[in-house]
């Protein structure tokens, strides 16, 4: 069976709990850290297929916790996508400098994220 086990890493409750509702029912099981060195533990002990970071945390922001994520071999391969408030080109050139897969700005439409997801894990994605 598939790895479908999603790591969310945000400082903000709401956001987890509105990925963790979408990405649930679509059959994946979702852990979640507050920040970014928990996020990272979280991602080694665990292992998930995707992980989905947030920029602005404390006391370890996304961009470093993706920058870490690349650099320990035993978790540099899962993909990781950067969901954000930050929007600007410099924003998007920078998620993929510190080594993001892909870079979804908030707010999201569910949709959006479903299909990104899908993709990132390897699925197949329905056509509209």
């Amino acid at each position: 069976m598939a790895n479908k086990k999603i790591l969310i890493v945000d400082d903000e409750p709401g956001v987890r709990e509105a990925v963790i509702k979408v990405l649930a029912r679509e059959g994946y099981s979702v852990i979640q850290a507050a920040d970014g060195s928990s996020g990272v533990s979280l991602a080694l002990r665990e292992r998930p297929a995707l992980v989905i970071l947030d920029v602005l945390m404390q006391p370890m922001s996304g961009w470093e916790a993706c920058r870490v994520i690349r650099q320990m071999k035993e978790i540099a391969g899962i993909p990781v996508l950067m969901l954000t408030g930050k929007q600007s080109v410099k924003d998007k050139i920078t998620a993929m400098q510190v080594g993001a897969t892909d870079f979804l700005p908030k707010p999201f439409r569910n949709q959006d994220l479903k299909l990104r997801v899908k993709r990132l894990m390897g699925q197949t994605v329905q056509s509209f």
